[in-house]
């Protein structure tokens, strides 16, 4: 793991195995993770303002009032993920899969909803 030396509390993953983790409340700005597996873990009011999860798995991760604001999320994985409360402000959702994902007063201001997959803007719970 590399450290962010301008924000130490930033983490660099490439390749990693980060399951069943607790992200509650961290400061993930501007991290940066490559093909990172995120499984089962706990993403609960966590900052992601400026992060790069490129091509990341998060399947059934909590997202319950996190924020990513200018993401990088191309390629990631959110199968069975829960969305609470969440915004989504111009990120890079290219390719992104939402598959079985649930969501609850999410927002989504900004983004190219078109390159995402699986997302179905038509449910409760979203706006754009």
């Amino acid at each position: 793991m590399a450290i962010n030396r301008s924000a130490p509390e930033n983490f660099h993953y490439d390749n990693a195995e980060k399951t069943n983790k607790n992200f509650i409340y961290k400061n993930l700005n501007r991290s940066k993770c490559y093909n990172c597996n995120f499984s089962n873990s706990n993403f609960d009011y966590a900052s992601l303002r400026g992060a790069h999860f490129k091509k990341c798995n998060f399947f059934r991760c909590s997202f319950k009032g996190a924020e990513f604001i200018g993401s990088n999320l191309k390629g990631c994985k959110f199968k069975e993920a829960k969305f609470e409360d969440t915004v989504f402000e111009g990120a890079n959702l290219d390719g992104a899969d939402f598959i079985d994902a649930k969501f609850k007063n999410t927002i989504f201001v900004g983004c190219d909803l078109s390159k995402a997959k699986n997302l179905n803007l038509e449910g409760k719970g979203i706006r754009v």
